[in-house]
């Protein structure tokens, strides 16, 4: 194959992924707008993460008894 071909393969790849994970944000930005404004609708209080901060996480394995 000629390398214009390659160059336009590679182009043409680069830039489909690019545009494809930005329409998947897009997407996923919609959904989560959707969500909260269904929550917002019925009074539904949104779900707390349960999140550990680093520090935490790394006493937390500190503290573990190893075997």
């Amino acid at each position: 194959m000629d390398t214009a071909t390659y160059g336009m393969i590679e182009i043409v790849g680069f830039f489909g992924g690019v545009m494809g994970f930005a329409l998947y944000q897009l997407r996923a930005l919609r959904k989560l707008r959707e969500e909260e404004a269904r929550r917002a609708e019925s009074g539904e209080e949104a779900p707390r993460p349960n999140r550990k901060s680093r520090e935490d996480i790394f006493w937390d394995t500190l503290a573990k008894k190893h075997r």
